[in-house]
């Protein structure tokens, strides 16, 4: 079963993500990013990296944790692929908890800005969680 699809618009790419529970979309996000990134990351694993990330609401983590990758990615030259994501909450906040593998790239094919928040609206619908994730180009 494909994980995600592409939704297109010229200044930025719209993908569907879908998961059979949240901690599990959140992965299939985290793989979605690095897929767009750089397809060809399996060749040089670096490091394995804990990620922590917190958030006003699982909406919002969501978006916080893509963020988090994008900005390593870019300064690391990296991609990261979840192994585990733990959420959790406590006091008005979502934290999200990754163990992530980092992959070292010798290059992005896409050049993704930030993810956006807009579209993103997490529910289930016929037993499986999915939502929309909008990428500024």
């Amino acid at each position: 079963m494909k994980t995600h699809r592409e939704l297109d618009h010229p200044a930025e790419l719209r993908i569907q993500v879908s998961g059979d529970t949240v901690e599990h979309l959140f992965v299939n996000a985290a793989e979605a990013l690095a897929d767009i990134l750089s397809p060809n990351r399996y060749a040089n694993i670096a490091s394995t990296e804990h990620i922590r990330v917190e958030s006003v609401d699982r909406d919002a983590a969501l978006v916080d944790l893509l963020n988090e990758l994008l900005t390593r990615s870019h300064t690391e030259r990296s991609v990261f692929i979840p192994g585990t994501v733990t959420l959790s909450s406590a006091q008005d906040k979502m934290m999200v908890e990754a163990v992530m593998r980092r992959y070292i790239v010798p290059a992005f094919e896409e050049d993704i800005k930030a993810v956006t928040s807009r579209d993103v609206n997490i529910a289930r619908k016929d037993g499986v969680y999915q939502t929309s994730i909008k990428f500024d180009l």
